[in-house]
This record gives structure tokens, C-alpha cells and sequence, in this order.
């Protein structure tokens, strides 16, 4: 079905099947209706009924179907190719002419505003191919073509589209009844078959070629208008009711701008981005398991290449016993660097670290310095197990400001190894 004008004449012509010289004998039945005006019942009956009776007094592949129609459906013979007629109180479209494969472009049912371009040709521009008639990768059980010329003043220009409104109170588990306004379901039934449920394809170009345009912009996009605080949203929400654990199942994978290049000619200006005002909450992770005690959190995974080119990574975790966690088999990368200018940690009172091995200052002017307030200030060495070394030429301790005496002392080591107390070490 094609709409193109204002009043739409349809040529109905019964040479569906093996286009032949006596088919052509039966000249084309036109009618004329107003544009958004139905198929109605009468009219299909009359039209139908002088070309059912020119196809069989030549003694052709004879029409069988309902004489007449109450249902106002649309009703299609198909005299050699087909075999079934559908009528009731829906509409289907049926193609009778199946194939062990596919193997041409096409569709059995095209809506479209335009001829100026083809669902081919669109398909191919969005791959960023060059335009070749003599191509086609896609076929389409039911096709729409939309274009929106120039003077185009409505707001949008749809290929297909679904329009839903819902009485029904959803309840128990997945909320049913539920009302979707675009669905579809898929099997992958064959080995190493591969179904998608959703895949667009845009492209900002009709040649396939490096281009100059301005202003332009590809998007997806999930909108929610929200009128009520009692309603709930749920932007995108990935779930299943898998009965086995697969393979690989990623929740969100984000592959290169420019395959096959990896990153080499375009990349992505971010992976995710949280605009300021969005949220409170940039993200939540849970622990790995729904119930249960001790439970850490689930990880975050850093990957990076060594100095010798091996992948490796640094996994971020928390925990009720272990607090914030840094894990990684590389030695070498289980730190935590602020580089870049001056930095710190500020742990308040209450809180504070819990170091294993030791803790390292290096370069010129490294310092490590304890409260002023001696309230909060206790410095404690080695334990009953060891002993504690200081190295170094010596301990310079300073009385406060405010103590008594005022003054300070110097605990210093002599060249060998003596320890003697002087006002300051040489």
C-alpha cells in the first residue's frame, strides 16, 4: 500500500501469481476514496466481484475467497503463488510465496510517502556505502519509508510507529497486563544464529562518503513526562528469565566509534555522561550476592597494559570488614597516587589507617607530619613482638608554644652510633 496524494486511486489488478498475456485481458479495476478514508465493505465487494468474473470466464486460475464482506478487512487473492485468503475481524497481511531462503531485497508489505528514495537505498547510505541499485542486504516483513522534505513544518516524520493508552492495572511479578507501544520477540533456533531485538542504524550522509554538513545530529533517545509524584520510572531497564548461567552476558557494551579501526580514526567523547543537576546519585552497586551475611560489594575492574605490553588490572571493592579495597596480582600498580599538584587524604576524627607493611616517603621535602593537638596526637612504635629502628642522623622534638620552658631538644646519634641529647645536632 502506497499513499501519495491528496484522493488516492488504487488500481486493484488480480495478476498477483504468473504474470501472463490472458492475465493482462482483464483490464485494472480503479476506485477512488477521500485520503484516511477505510476500505469499506461495498466497495471491495463491487470491485472485486467484475474482476472474479473476468479472471474465471477466461478460464484462469480461478478466484476463490468470500463473495462478499461485513468486516471492512482488507482481503488479498492470490491466484498461483498463494493459496490463502484471510478474512475476519482482524487484518493480515499473509505472503504465500515462502522460500527454503532469502536471498533478494524486499518485502511483502511497503508503506511509504516517497519515491524519491527506497528502503535500499536509505540502508545503504546508513552503512555509509555508495549508492548500487544492484544491491540490497535487507528484507523486511513489513517495510515503512518516511521523508521529510524541507518545508517540512510538523514535528516528526515517522517510518513506523505505535500509539498506545491503558485502562488496565498491571499486577503480580513483571506487572501484566502490559501495554507497549513498540514490541518484538525473537528465538534464536538455529546454531550459531544470532537475534537482535533492537538495532538502529544512522548516518549523516546520503553519498557514503567524507562529508561537510553542519548542524546535524544522531540520536537515541527514551523521553518521560511526568506529571504525577505517585508515578515511578524505570529509564532502561535490562532484565531476563534465563534458566541457565551463559556463556558472556554483558548489561551495557560499548565497542569502538569506528570499527574496525579501534579508535584509530574516531572515538567517543565519553561513556557515560551525567549532567550537572541530573542527579544525586551518579550510580549504585550492590553487593554480588541478594542474600546472606559478609557480603562484599560487586567489583570495579580497571584494565591497563604493563610496561611489557600484558594486560592486567586493578579491581575496587568494598566491604564491611575491609572498608574500600585495591586488589591487583601486579605488584607494582596496588597504590594510590594523587599526582598532578597538591593533594591529600583527610581522614576525620574517628577514622584513620591501617597499614601492613609500611609506609614510604620519597623525594625531596617528603614529610610526615602528626596533629598539633596533643589530645588527638599518640604516636605508637613497633609492638611486643619487636623492636623499633629509627634511622636517620636524628629526632628533633619541639615543646608547644604554650608549654612550659618553651624551648626544644634534640635527640642526636653520634658516628657511632651513640645517643646524646644537645639544644641542636651538628
Amino acid at each position: 500500500m502506497e499513499i501519495a496524494a491528496k484522493r488516492l486511486l488504487i488500481a486493484i489488478v488480480l495478476a498477483l501469481g504468473l504474470p501472463t498475456a490472458a492475465h493482462a485481458a482483464c483490464p485494472p479495476i480503479p476506485f477512488v476514496f477521500a485520503q484516511g478514508a477505510p476500505f469499506n465493505a461495498p466497495q471491495v465487494n463491487t470491485n472485486f466481484t467484475a474482476l472474479r468474473d473476468c479472471i474465471n470466464a477466461l478460464a484462469l486460475d480461478p478466484v476463490t475467497g468470500p463473495l462478499t464482506s461485513t468486516n471492512n478487512e482488507i482481503a488479498v487473492w492470490d491466484g498461483t503463488t498463494g493459496k490463502i485468503l484471510k478474512n475476519g475481524l482482524g487484518v493480515q497481511i499473509i505472503h504465500t510465496a515462502e522460500t527454503p531462503t532469502i536471498t533478494a531485497e524486499g518485502s511483502p508489505l511497503t508503506s511509504r510517502n516517497t519515491t524519491a528514495f527506497t528502503a535500499q537505498e536509505i540502508f545503504q547510505a546508513a552503512l555509509l556505502l555508495a549508492p548500487d541499485p544492484a544491491g540490497g542486504e535487507n528484507y523486511d516483513s513489513l517495510r515503512g519509508v518516511a521523508f521529510a522534505p524541507a518545508a517540512t513544518t510538523i514535528n516528526l516524520v515517522n517510518g513506523v510507529s505505535g500509539y498506545v493508552v491503558s485502562d488496565a492495572a498491571t499486577t503480580g511479578f513483571g506487572g501484566f497486563p502490559a501495554t507497549v507501544a513498540l514490541f518484538g520477540s525473537g528465538v534464536a533456533r538455529g546454531n550459531d544464529a544470532k537475534v537482535w531485538g533492537i538495532n538502529t542504524l544512522l548516518s549523516d550522509t546520503m553519498t557514503g562518503a567524507v562529508s561537510a554538513g553542519t548542524g546535524k545530529s544522531l540520536n537515541n533517545e527514551f523521553d518521560f513526562n511526568v506529571s504525577s509524584p505517585n508515578t515511578t520510572v524505570l529509564g532502561l531497564q535490562l532484565a531476563g528469565g534465563a534458566i541457565v548461567q551463559p556463556a558472556s552476558a554483558h548489561g551495557v557494551v560499548l565497542q569502538p566509534l569506528d570499527l574496525p579501526n579501534n579508535g584509530t580514526v574516531a572515538r567517543w567523547t565519553a561513556f557515560l555522561q551525567s549532567n550537572a543537576g541530573a542527579t544525586n546519585t551518579f550510580a549504585g552497586i550492590g553487593p554480588k550476592a541478594a542474600t546472606g551475611s559478609s557480603i562484599k560489594s560487586q567489583d570495579i575492574i580497571f584494565g591497563f597494559r604493563t610496561s611489557v605490553g600484558a594486560d592486567d588490572n586493578i579491581i575496587l571493592t568494598g566491604s564491611e570488614a575491609g572498608g574500600l579495597e585495591l586488589f591487583s596480582t601486579n605488584a607494582l600498580s596496588r597504590a594510590i597516587s594523587i599526582i598532578g599538584g597538591a593533594g591529600r587524604f583527610a581522614v576525620q576524627d574517628g577514622g584513620g589507617f591501617t597499614i601492613d607493611e609500611k609506609i614510604v616517603m620519597q623525594g625531596t621535602g617528603a614529610s610526615l607530619g602528626f596533629g598539633a593537638n596533643v589530645a588527638h596526637t599518640t604516636q605508637t612504635y613497633g609492638n611486643a613482638a619487636s623492636t623499633t629502628a629509627i634511622l636517620g642522623a636524628a629526632i628533633h622534638m619541639v615543646t608547644l608554644p604554650t608549654s612550659a620552658g618553651g624551648g626544644g631538644l634534640a635527640v642526636c646519634v653520634d658516628a657511632a652510633g651513640v645517643l646524646y641529647k644537645k639544644a641542636a645536632c651538628p
